[in-house]
């Protein structure tokens, strides 16, 4: 097998600047033809983009270990933590390791945010918290990029991200990995300097926080 699985500590991703742009998020809020969205509109969307990118302070981080096996949906990894989605089978064939993450775009967004609520805000906080989105989203698609580069010099090719608390369609059935299973994920981090806590419910603060996993197998 090419690339052989090795297993690290616990490592970190620094993304670029993360921009929002103002026609996504009318869109997420219901404007389809945005030639027809009033410029009151336009002007909050615009402000509420600015005040996102000024509060983001992104932090990423992944851990690779290795896959002792992956058998009747139960995931047995070197750490001696078992996960368990049906969808596994699936979604992780012939990967010898797996690439876990969390990520967040940080705490002042949130404090932005709570703020706009308190005092009212409610057209603003709509808008920013849209923004915040797009910027969890920005950031997860370039950690994604960043390890399939790094996955492509060792030969391995990164598998589709894959969380707790999701649904997902397999053949003609769906299947949840369900939420709870925030706890063992996160548990596979050492130490306690995560930029992400989780909270009894299995919610995630910063509220603007994401985690899941990859999988990774010999290219083709």
């Amino acid at each position: 097998m090419s690339g052989e699985a090795t297993s690290r500590g616990d490592e970190t991703f620094t993304p670029p600047p993360v921009t929002v742009r103002v026609a996504p998020m009318l869109r997420i809020q219901g404007y389809s033809d945005l030639s027809r969205v009033r410029p009151v509109i336009k002007d909050v969307a615009q402000r509420m983009a600015s005040v996102a990118e000024q509060s983001f302070n992104p932090a990423v981080r992944y851990r690779h270990l290795k896959v002792l096996s992956c058998v009747e949906g139960t995931l047995a990894l070197e750490t001696g933590t078992d996960l368990h989605c049906p969808a596994f089978a699936h979604f992780l064939p012939e990967c010898r390791e797996v690439v876990v993450f969390v990520l967040t775009i940080g705490r002042d967004f949130d404090r932005r945010l709570e703020d706009l609520l308190q005092r009212g805000k409610t057209l603003e906080a709509l808008f920013l918290e849209s923004a915040g989105w797009l910027g969890v989203e920005t950031v997860t698609k370039r950690l994604t990029e960043h390890l399939r580069r790094t996955s492509a010099r060792r030969g391995l090719r990164l598998t589709r991200r894959i969380a707790p608390g999701y649904t997902y369609r397999v053949g003609d059935t769906t299947t949840e990995w369900e939420l709870r299973e925030q706890e063992p994920l996160f548990g596979l981090f050492e130490g306690d300097n995560l930029p992400v806590r989780l909270l009894d419910s299995c919610a995630m603060l910063p509220k603007m926080s994401r985690s899941g996993m990859f999988g990774l197998r010999p290219r083709d």
